[in-house]
């Protein structure tokens, strides 16, 4: 008799089968999945609301004519239709007239698609603000601060 995992994979799951006695073991939650006492979109605004050891963000950003929020790809499954939207709005609270671009750090992957952007951030603001990939193989969009330790050079995204 076989042994099936399942195990969680991007968007979905990933299966497989094991022969009994070729599986050393399967280690499960023991605890319950707890149930939200508040939404993502709560807990994302009272995190904004009361930073640890910072400012708030529209503190941080009084004054500020130029912003850029650097944000994972595709591949990681981060909440950004819940965290990117509140950010905005207390960015432009401390700065209303900020000129904000939202990176997307591709690293060694493909550029994001409009879709995928669509699915990351919601049609909404991929339709209102400026966002654009990353691209570190571009020279062009790279501009060095000079030398590490280790003595690579230390090149980042122009925007940046």
């Amino acid at each position: 008799m076989d042994v099936r995992i399942t195990v969680p994979y991007g968007a979905g799951e990933v299966s497989c089968s094991v022969r009994k006695g070729r599986a050393v073991n399967v280690v499960r939650a023991a605890a319950p999945e707890p149930g939200p006492s508040v939404s993502e979109a709560e807990v994302a605004g009272r995190a904004l609301a009361s930073p640890i050891g910072s400012a708030r963000l529209s503190e941080l950003a009084r004054g500020a004519r130029k912003i850029v929020i650097l944000t994972s790809d595709h591949t990681r499954p981060v909440p950004s239709h819940i965290t990117i939207p509140p950010m905005l709005d207390e960015i432009r609270a401390g700065s209303p007239d900020a000129d904000i671009t939202i990176i997307i750090g591709v690293g060694s992957h493909r550029a994001t698609t409009r879709e995928e952007m669509a699915r990351k951030f919601g049609e909404g603001l991929v339709r209102r603000e400026r966002i654009e990939n990353h691209d570190p193989a571009d020279g062009s969009r790279l501009t060095s601060l000079g030398r590490l330790p280790s003595g690579g050079e230390l090149l980042i995204n122009k925007t940046a």
